[in-house]
């Protein structure tokens, strides 16, 4: 099927027409975070030394492919920042725009004149983004950073592929693309663009750009079940899609999802506002949550080998819906305590264990985990502010009852996580 033609206006403009964004980054993540202000209409100028970005060397058969990618609706200028000159036409350029992003080691902006401070003297309201591999203050400031030393530093790489295997890496630019979409929600905030607006245009690029997007990652077709030793039928990339149990395990991680991040989320602020705790209390109820959710992990896998998951998972999340209702309408500190005790332990395996549902099949598992975690990670987009909404509009320990409705419908979605026949069964 040959995708639909589309009108092309050059006098077209974005929502973000008018804003103006100097970019001094190098490679990807900062590349990637001016691109969305390029594709909505910002004007963004991309400051490169006279050799040019390294991005540029980055070549598939001769061929600048990620450099066109990520360059895209942006204007270049090449600048020798060790120069007066050039340092001087960047602090004419940042003193008429709205966002400045750069991704220098910390304090190199600094010794070229150009710290945030001496910037602000020029424009008092631009925005400053700074991409670092290790944070600007932190112990190892002074470090390069790269996206390959973060997926491995933040245990990303131990947590991915087998267990009995190597780590695995992402087959993409995941934790640059990841800090530069952190990095443009979080300018977005800083130039007063409605959260509303601003989830709403987010949820709709989700829902309409990760099935389209998902098409690039998964192939076709797998050769071969080597695990199983049989062959697989050629299935399109996007037919996980259509699949009504794959959809029901995305829902039921969703709701796994949003329980488990809602509690990271609002326990504190519940015990510290509702309760009227001290901030040390607090802490120490969302300890007990984090600590009951560690310890159902560690001790789940003999309960799914003997109950499987099905009996398992249904038997938790009316678990955790008790718990809800204790730290809800529990009349002192010590039913929160409980209540969190609960819930933590409630939350434990329903998110690990329909991820893996999603994986029964092998020669069928990357488009459908990739589907169950799209629709899974949604929680985690419009989980906070949900809650704060309903918060907003009365408390955060009511406002956590949406919670365990989600978890109620879990309950009934569980059924989908049982292995498929003519696969081991074991619930």
């Amino acid at each position: 099927m040959k995708p639909a033609k589309k009108a092309f206006s050059p006098s077209a403009r974005g929502p973000l027409n008018g804003v103006r964004v100097v970019d001094l980054s190098r490679l990807v993540a900062g590349n990637i975070l001016s691109l969305q202000f390029a594709d909505f209409g910002a004007e963004v100028i991309k400051i490169e030394p006279p050799e040019g970005d390294t991005l540029r060397s980055w070549r598939v058969k001769g061929i600048e492919t990620a450099w066109k990618v990520y360059s895209r609706n942006k204007k270049s200028v090449a600048l020798d920042l060790r120069s007066d000159a050039g340092r001087a036409i960047v602090r004419a350029l940042a003193a008429s725009a709205q966002i400045v992003v750069e991704s220098f080691r910390p304090g190199v902006l600094e010794d070229m004149g150009l710290a945030p401070a001496e910037l602000h003297k020029l424009n008092p309201k631009l925005v400053i983004v700074r991409i670092s591999g290790w944070g600007q203050d932190g112990r190892f400031r002074h470090k390069p950073g790269f996206g390959t030393l973060i997926e491995g530093y933040s245990g990303f790489a131990s947590m991915n592929g087998f267990g009995d295997r190597e780590p695995v890496l992402p087959p993409m630019y995941l934790a640059d693309a990841m800090a530069a979409l952190y990095g443009y929600g979080a300018v977005m905030v800083a130039l007063g663009v409605p959260v509303t607006a601003h989830l709403t245009a987010t949820a709709l690029i989700v829902g309409v750009s990760v099935p389209a997007a998902s098409r690039a990652f998964v192939p076709d077709r797998a050769d071969g079940d080597a695990t199983a030793g049989r062959a697989v039928a050629r299935i399109s990339a996007l037919a996980a899609w259509r699949e009504p149990r794959t959809l029901m395990i995305g829902v039921f991680v969703l709701a796994f999802a949003f329980a488990e991040g809602t509690g990271n989320d609002w326990i504190s602020v519940a015990v510290i506002d509702d309760y009227h705790a001290p901030p040390a209390v607090g802490t120490l109820v969302f300890a007990v949550f984090l600590i009951a959710m560690t310890t159902g992990r560690w001790c789940g896998p003999p309960l799914l080998d003997r109950y499987g998951r099905v009996r398992v998972v249904r038997s938790l999340a009316v678990v955790a819906v008790a718990g809800l209702m204790l730290f809800v309408f529990g009349p002192s500190i010590l039913a929160a305590f409980a209540g969190v005790l609960l819930w933590g332990a409630g939350t434990a395996l329903g998110f690990p264990v329909g991820m893996s549902a999603g994986a029964d099949d092998p020669g069928r598992a990357a488009s459908r985990v990739s589907v169950i975690a799209s629709v899974g990670y949604c929680a985690f987009l419009g989980g906070p502010p949900l809650i704060g909404f309903l918060a907003d509009h009365n408390t955060v320990r009511t406002a956590l009852i949406a919670v365990a409705v989600l978890l109620a419908l879990a309950t009934v979605t569980a059924s989908a996580i049982r292995r498929p026949a003519g696969l081991p069964d074991s619930g």
